[in-house]
């Protein structure tokens, strides 16, 4: 699992983290500002998730996928944002 801010996700990212987590797909790496989902990932028969752990339903879960929006505090979030660099995708999936 790798986490950001959500300060730094865009809403095009929350909307794919949020299908994601709806159709119990996986993304790519990166959690924000450039996310990307596997499509089509099938797993050995009998090995696929037909449907999410009670776990996977809490709200804590659901913020983490990007379901439910974090509640901040002022000063709680870093006052920069990283800017995706498709130069350094030297991994391909």
């Amino acid at each position: 699992m790798c986490m950001a801010p959500a300060k730094w996700a865009r809403p095009e990212d929350i909307a794919l983290k949020q299908e994601a987590y709806n159709n119990m797909m996986s993304a790519k790496h990166f959690p924000a500002n450039g996310v990307e989902l596997f499509r089509n990932v099938k797993l050995e028969p009998g090995k696929d998730i037909e449907t999410l752990p009670d776990l996977a339903k809490s709200d804590e879960a659901k913020r983490m996928a990007g379901v439910l929006p974090y509640k901040h505090e002022p000063g709680d979030l870093p006052d920069w944002q990283p800017v995706y660099d498709k130069r350094y995708d030297w991994l391909q999936y």
